[in-house]
């Protein structure tokens, strides 16, 4: 196989992985400070403070992380 047809196969999975992961992200119930959110058959405990106001249960959220490209080094100046 040639890279580039690697690559984009590659690109098809990530991008059905991140269409996959995007429609199933629901709020399941609400525990305390905690906002439960299904994916799939796990449970996530995301602080109920990250969330917009008016988030429900049964609401489909999209939660995005990212890493930094350069990190800043904690505590030194």
């Amino acid at each position: 196989m040639r890279i580039k047809e690697c690559m984009n196969l590659y690109s098809s999975r990530d991008m059905m992985r991140e269409r996959m992961i995007n429609g199933m992200l629901t709020i399941d119930r609400f525990e305390g400070e905690y906002a439960l959110i299904r994916l799939n058959k796990r449970i996530f405990h995301i602080p109920k403070v990250l969330l917009p106001k008016g988030a429900k249960r049964g609401d489909r959220v999209r939660i995005e992380i990212t890493v930094e490209e350069e990190p800043q080094e904690s505590g030194k100046e």
